[in-house]
């Protein structure tokens, strides 16, 4: 519950952080890999990124904007933390005990 109110209230009675935002955001081109976005839960797309980036790294590529995709997606009233959450959402939990620190 306390990690619920790290999150814009927009988010906040959600689940599991970073779902919402993914499902109505992120999951045109993550889904689907369209233009190299990494799949939801796909290790072998995350992992080469987790290595030659790191974690944080990877959060403020989302947060700015790489390649096709623009800063946030298209969550533009997203918060840095609501896109930290959904990234954290789409990586695998192993990874994510591998390459994330604690939120």
């Amino acid at each position: 519950m306390a990690g619920t109110l790290l999150f814009s209230a927009s988010w906040a009675d959600e689940p599991v952080p970073g779902q919402r935002v993914v499902e109505q955001n992120c999951m045109s081109c993550h889904l689907s890999g369209a233009g190299n976005a990494p799949r939801p839960r796909h290790s072998e797309d995350w992992a080469p990124l987790l290595e030659t980036w790191g974690f944080d790294q990877v959060v403020t590529q989302a947060w700015e904007g790489r390649g096709r995709m623009p800063a946030r997606g298209f969550c533009q009233s997203c918060s840095r933390e609501d896109i930290e959450a959904a990234v954290r959402y789409m990586i695998p939990e192993h990874l994510l005990d591998e390459y994330a620190p604690e939120p």
